[in-house]
């Protein structure tokens, strides 16, 4: 009986704790009306577009803070694809390359003088089947020079890179012993330096190469000489001249291959590409390797049908972005699949782009303003037919109409920005123990459920996020009591002035937001969706947060 009692005292005690805390945090917007602070809030204006019926492969930020993106149109005769769009997305130019056959632009680099090199292969010009087609444009996109590499089969170029020395260093494929790396080397004219191939007598194909720091060269691909049974991904390091220095394979014994290659901050190696050979399933393959190639670690992001890691690059915050594509199910249409790492591969978070047809993601770039844009593409945006499909995305490679507000570990002021009801430990699964609302004349009183319009404290476990995905509550009401009064917000920014009450005048103050990172309060211009807000009346009314 005496546990029982203490028992139930301790949770007294822990309720009175709570309750005298909510009440202290009340009384902080009359001292600190003085505060104007910002709210842990993001909203970013990124978007999702889709340009004519075509591909895109390749993508990377311009100096003006646009982008560009390359790669071919799907007509029978194909032709290369080019388009320069500006910060917000929307095409400022856009042109095609090609002759009387297929034409197809797989790598775009802008150049220092501003305009933009092109790899790709050629089947309307040259000597062979197709021969690795390199292209340079000036600034508007028109043809400087246009250079052909190959003999009398199918040569392929699969991607670019400028030079230190203001040349080109381009990798691909030539038919030689039933396929090699190729690799041609030129100067800022596009003639050639030199050529290299490497391989052995069955297949093997380079698909992107960087420069290295010690002005050697790094490249990914595919051997079915080495490695493997099938296939192995094949990574090659050479020295300024295309001298090999050392080679590694990687993966199991079932297929595996390369696709994309970046030098890390540490001089090692990140390898993005895809794999049979681990677990039932295939799925995106991720390696990392120190500066000699030795594996430091590998990571399968699985998907249920054949899928690929496109495309990988590392972030600000020394981890992966890589791109690909991946089903739900075996019947389900193809999704871009973006997954973020952390510096040991490990998965920050994952997203999925795309409708209800096929999508698919070829290549990833992180911005200048530290979020995600990528190409590749999209029969949901454009209907049943592909069209070149190009995205920006926040940090967190979410999409606007989405917001998405930072929950720290401690008190939270927020609100639920829908017009339905919901349990809130289904919504807040993070909450310890309570959510509490608000009422003058009852005060505070536990939640259950929330709905729209009324603004409540969630003590919060962990630091987590919440996403608000409109659309949601266009506009919020709620009854107002004389004094003071938890409001909730709409599904999207207001601005204060736009807040309404019946009747007029009713607010004695602007509302006041809580800020958690420094425990104080604010009186901000604008209230965000999921954020609650103190206000302060007259007396009885209603008030409007929203059109």
């Amino acid at each position: 009986l005496s546990s029982l009692l203490f028992i139930g005292i301790y949770i007294k005690f822990i309720y009175i704790i709570i309750v005298m805390n909510a009440e202290f945090v009340l009384k902080q917007p009359i001292i600190a009306i003085a505060l104007f602070v910002v709210l842990s809030i993001s909203v970013f204006a990124g978007w999702e577009k889709a340009y004519g019926s075509g591909v895109g492969n390749s993508v990377e930020q311009t100096t003006d803070g646009g982008y560009i993106v390359v790669g071919y149109t799907p007509e029978t005769d194909r032709d290369i694809y080019l388009i320069k769009t500006n910060a917000e997305g929307d095409s400022i130019w856009s042109r095609r390359f090609g002759g009387y056959d297929r034409d197809i632009g797989c790598s775009v680099a802008q150049t220092p003088d501003s305009g933009y090199i092109i790899a790709g292969y050629s089947r309307s010009f040259g000597a062979g089947d197709y021969d690795v087609w390199l292209l340079k444009t000036d600034a508007a996109g028109d043809t400087l020079w246009t250079r052909l590499y190959g003999g009398d089969g199918n040569d392929i170029g699969n991607c670019v890179v400028p030079t230190f020395d203001g040349g080109y260093a381009v990798i691909g494929w030539t038919p030689e012993n039933e396929g090699d790396f190729y690799i041609i080397r030129t100067d800022s004219a596009g003639d050639t330096l030199w050529t290299k191939t490497y391989g052995g007598s069955n297949y093997d194909c380079g698909s992107s190469i960087v420069q290295t720091s010690d002005s050697g060269f790094i490249m990914v691909g595919e051997t079915m000489d080495f490695g493997g049974a099938d296939s192995a991904m094949l990574a090659i390091k050479t020295d300024a001249e295309g001298e090999v220095i050392w080679t590694k394979t990687y993966g199991g014994d079932r297929w595996d291959w390369g696709t994309s290659v970046a030098q890390t901050s540490d001089g090692g190696y990140i390898f993005s590409g895809f794999t049979y050979s681990f677990g039932i399933d295939p799925g995106l393959y991720l390696v990392k390797t120190d500066s000699a190639g030795d594996t430091v670690w590998t990571r399968k992001f699985s998907g249920s049908a054949p899928g690929m890691g496109e495309s990988v690059t590392q972030t600000l915050d020394g981890g992966y972005v890589i791109v690909g594509s991946k089903r739900d199910s075996i019947m389900s249409d193809l999704d871009i699949y973006l997954v973020k790492t952390d510096s040991d591969g490990d998965t920050m978070w994952t997203r999925t782009l795309g409708g209800s047809e096929d999508d698919q993601g070829f290549s990833v770039r992180q911005t200048s303003e530290g979020g995600f844009v990528i190409t590749g593409l999209s029969e949901s945006l454009g209907g049943y037919a592909s069209h070149v499909y190009l995205a920006n995305t926040d940090s967190m490679g979410f999409i606007p109409p989405r917001d998405y507000h930072n929950i720290v570990t401690g008190w939270n002021l927020l609100s639920y920005p829908y017009n339905d009801t919901t349990a809130t430990d289904e919504l807040y699964p993070f909450a310890a123990p309570m959510i509490f609302g608000y009422s003058a004349e009852a005060g505070y009183y536990y939640l259950t459920e929330v709905f729209p319009g009324i603004g409540f404290w969630v003590l919060s476990r962990e630091d987590t996020m919440l996403v608000w995905t409109p659309p949601g509550a266009a506009s919020v009401s709620d009854t107002l009591l004389p004094g003071w009064n938890l409001i909730g917000t709409a599904d999207h920014p207001v601005s204060v002035s736009a807040i309404s009450t019946n009747p007029p005048s009713l607010l004695m103050l602007n509302p006041f937001g809580w800020n958690p990172s420094i425990n104080a309060y604010e009186c901000p211009d604008t209230l965000y969706p999921g954020c609650g807000y103190w206000v302060l009346s007259r007396d009885y009314g209603r008030i409007t947060v929203g059109p």
